[in-house]
């Protein structure tokens, strides 16, 4: 459930009956609370079961379920609105709603297990690093987990540090395979050549930046260019299989 955000604006009968009903067992659940407490814990389960996370506010809950949840449980939807979400009550019925559905809140010690699924599973199949992406992973992930996930921040600084493991680990495994002289010669590419040490900073480039520009007027000198282009990637020698085991989505960002 997104923060800020009603999910599924459009509610039919049918996926009220589906996802927002309680059963007999989850009623049991609700005794002693009264008023806004049975009617916020009731939501809460259900919202917990259909998202995997706790909805942090009342307006991330859509209305309609709200409305649908309040008359299975005799209270008055108005009633919700008086649900302190930051009181005691609301951890309690957190703790126990993790208890009833087989969950338990995300540790420190869920991070470099969380790290290493997303280098594994997730960050070699996704071509470009969207976040939205990445983080609905995550989520399914730790819901087939039973955990619940931490805040939307905190899940975005562990996605930031899976990213930059997944590529430290690539980076090495291909440095790993270049011997000294290949290492040289992409130094080379890499460093900045002056023809003249008086030229201003701003028109020093390197040998990589001039291989990637893109000429625009054709002709024989630009055609001319573009083979002198190849033969410099040619001459560093890479070796075969450099790539090997890096996925072609990865390799194209």
């Amino acid at each position: 459930m997104v923060q800020g955000d009603s999910v599924h604006q459009h509610w039919t009968i049918e996926d009220l009956i589906d996802d927002w009903t309680l059963l007999p067992t989850e009623q049991a659940l609700l005794a002693g609370s009264q008023e806004a407490n049975r009617l916020g814990l009731a939501v809460m389960l259900k919202a917990f079961q259909y998202e995997g996370r706790f909805p942090a506010r009342t307006r991330d809950v859509p209305q309609a379920a709200v409305e649908f949840v309040s008359r299975q449980v005799g209270v008055e939807v108005t009633q919700f609105e008086r649900y302190d979400w930051r009181g005691r009550s609301s951890s309690t019925h957190r703790a126990l709603i993790r208890e009833f559905c087989g969950y338990r809140a995300f540790a420190e010690a869920d991070v470099p297990p969380l790290v290493d699924w997303m280098c594994e599973h997730a960050l070699p199949r996704e071509e470009r690093q969207d976040l939205l992406k990445l983080k609905a992973l995550a989520l399914d992930h730790l819901r087939d987990s039973r955990i619940e996930p931490p805040t939307h921040a905190q899940l975005e600084r562990h996605l930031a540090s899976a990213e930059r493991t997944f590529e430290t680990k690539l980076c090495g495994l291909v440095f790993s395979r270049l011997d000294p002289a290949r290492v040289q010669a992409l130094d080379d590419l890499l460093r900045a050549t002056v023809a003249d040490e008086d030229e201003p900073e701003a028109d020093r480039t390197s040998l990589i930046h001039s291989l990637r520009t893109d000429s625009r007027r054709p002709g024989l000198e630009s055609v001319e260019q573009q083979i002198a282009k190849l033969g410099r990637l040619r001459a560093v020698g890479l070796p075969r299989g450099l790539f090997e085991g890096v996925p072609i989505g990865v390799q194209r960002r």
